[in-house]
């Protein structure tokens, strides 16, 4: 139950002192239950999403680009979180381009149609 969650959640923070290894502990013995912990771990502690999704991506449940996709689905603010991926792209590593929106959408795509943009 959630309450019983809850609670084991913040008995491991006490008893371990470190958020990070907290939420990797209760993450490992209720993995049917990563969601709840970290939403629980942002809702109890928004300063530091990023310790949460850290923690639930080391426990190899939940990929990195996954659990920020959760945190910030738990309130946690963007800005705040970065990602493998970003510091990948910071550090020099190419960043793949992104494909346009819309492709193959209109008379300049595959799909025929007007390009116009609409005034409604």
């Amino acid at each position: 139950n959630d309450i019983k969650l809850s609670q084991n959640f913040v008995l491991d923070i006490a008893q371990l002192t470190a958020l990070i290894d907290a939420t990797k502990k209760t993450i490992v013995d209720n993995p049917e239950k990563l969601n709840e912990i970290v939403s629980l771990g942002v809702a109890l502690y928004p300063m530091y999403a990023q310790d949460i999704i850290t923690a639930a991506s080391l426990t190899g449940e939940i990929s990195e680009d996954d659990a920020v996709l959760l945190a910030i689905a738990a309130g946690a603010d963007p800005t705040t979180i970065t990602s493998a991926t970003a510091a990948a792209a910071a550090g020099g590593v190419p960043a793949l381009a992104a494909t346009p929106l819309g492709s193959g959408i209109g008379a300049g795509g595959t799909g025929g149609g007007d390009t116009t943009a609409s005034t409604n």
